[in-house]
């Protein structure tokens, strides 16, 4: 069994990154060497200060702790999931919209670029948001036939924006920060009242794009 004791998680150190044993490298560091295509061998004999066990640690680890885990600098999407769907499906009720979009697909998308993106750029997210209620909110159709629900967060705001510099400012800053209620035309929903309470989303889900042709 890998010994995770070997996994140091330091807020100040790699941004609050895993590393292995308080060294400065990380979880990914070790994950892109075994990805390269060398072995072992030639991993500990390369970087002397790694242990066999470092890397089953940091393989397994990686493994149980960050299933989504991603080359270190790829083209980027970032999700995060609407947790308290019940609170939408109320308010749907009550005002009237209908249809929603499949419940388990609500989510915010705070980064999306096709161009690369160093996640070293990208400092460690809390695994759970909360977004307190406002009636700074709007209904509005975006031009992919899609009703969303607009809101304020300036989290998600610097998000985007550490992405945007990352990628070398080619990465189109995104918009309000929205969920995607519905698809379709439903002109009369755009004259509903909003959704004003609580807006609760879960970690952040990464997700490797393909590349722009021609690299951008």
């Amino acid at each position: 069994m890998a010994d995770f004791s070997r996994i140091t998680v330091d807020p100040g150190q790699k941004q609050g990154q895993p590393c292995i044993r308080g060294m400065g490298i990380t979880v990914r560091d070790v994950l892109d060497l075994v990805g390269g295509g060398g072995g072992w061998e030639d991993i500990l004999t390369d970087y002397p200060y790694l242990e066999q066990g470092d890397i089953e640690a940091a393989v397994a680890y990686a493994a149980a702790h960050l299933p989504n885990l991603v080359l270190a600098t790829t083209p980027l999407q970032i999700t995060r999931r609407l947790l308290n769907v019940g609170d939408i499906v109320a308010w749907a009720d009550r005002v009237g919209f209908s249809p929603l979009r499949p419940l388990h697909e609500l989510h915010v998308t705070p980064v999306y670029s096709r161009h690369p993106i160093d996640l070293a750029d990208l400092t460690m997210a809390p695994s759970e948001l909360r977004i307190p209620a406002s009636r700074d909110r709007r209904l509005e159709a975006f031009r992919d036939r899609a009703v969303v629900l607009t809101f304020e967060s300036g989290e998600l705001e610097n998000r985007a924006r550490q992405a945007w510099k990352s990628s070398g400012w080619k990465t189109g800053f995104p918009g309000q920060a929205h969920v995607t209620l519905a698809y379709g035309d439903h002109p009369a929903v755009l004259d509903l009242e909003p959704y004003f309470g609580e807006l609760a989303f879960g970690p952040e889900v990464l997700k490797a794009l393909p590349p722009l042709e021609g690299g951008g």
